[in-house]
């Protein structure tokens, strides 16, 4: 597989792939941190998760389906976590959520910060902020009608998916509020890459 596809994606096609990968037509997938089973490589497949496998607790070989929360997002984005040319001006071309933020609001060549959340962008705090010692990505698929990132309500009022440890033996691809967002200095991230 070539690394580094984009697929050409509306707001709306993102936020289709959300509530999808949120639904129950979409496969149960588990959260998984570490490469390379993280997931988000190829962003034509059915789903961002990685399969694999592994030999269980009962000596029988079973099949993971892993990503973490960047794996979720770029396959819902339409773009391979991994960008070698693209984005080869931050962390050598690995999209994650710290070089994401990097990139939206330093040299805007993959990712462009916006004002306030709008259904198909990503929520998106560093690592280390508060509540999260590593950072995490979600993709907004509802807004509030008011928003004010300084009011808790907005952000609980906001929609996204995400795929996140929720407990070992938990389905991690799911809808949630964007409280744990709030008062993490969060960016709502859209990108801009274009396919070719």
């Amino acid at each position: 597989m070539t690394r580094g596809l984009v697929l050409p994606m509306t707001m709306d096609d993102v936020c289709a792939r959300a509530l999808y990968l949120a639904s129950d037509h979409c496969v149960t997938g588990y959260y998984h941190l570490k490469a390379p089973y993280n997931g988000g490589k190829n962003p034509s497949a059915e789903d961002p998760f990685d399969r694999w496998l592994f030999a269980g607790k009962d000596g029988v070989e079973h099949t993971a389906i892993t990503a973490d929360c960047i794996g979720g997002a770029a396959w819902c984005g339409g773009f391979d976590r991994y960008q070698p040319v693209r984005f080869k001006h931050i962390y050598g071309g690995w999209i994650n959520t710290d070089s994401m933020l990097l990139d939206a609001r330093g040299p805007a060549k993959c990712f462009v910060e916006l004002d306030r959340p709008e259904p198909g962008c990503f929520v998106v705090c560093a690592s280390g902020s508060r509540g999260h010692k590593i950072g995490h990505i979600g993709t907004v698929v509802t807004v509030p009608a008011e928003w004010d990132k300084t009011i808790a309500e907005c952000w609980i009022a906001l929609g996204v998916v995400d795929v996140a440890s929720t407990g070992e033996g938990k389905r991690a691809n799911t809808k949630r509020t964007g409280r744990g967002w709030f008062g993490t200095n969060a960016g709502f991230i859209k990108s801009i890459m274009e396919s070719e």
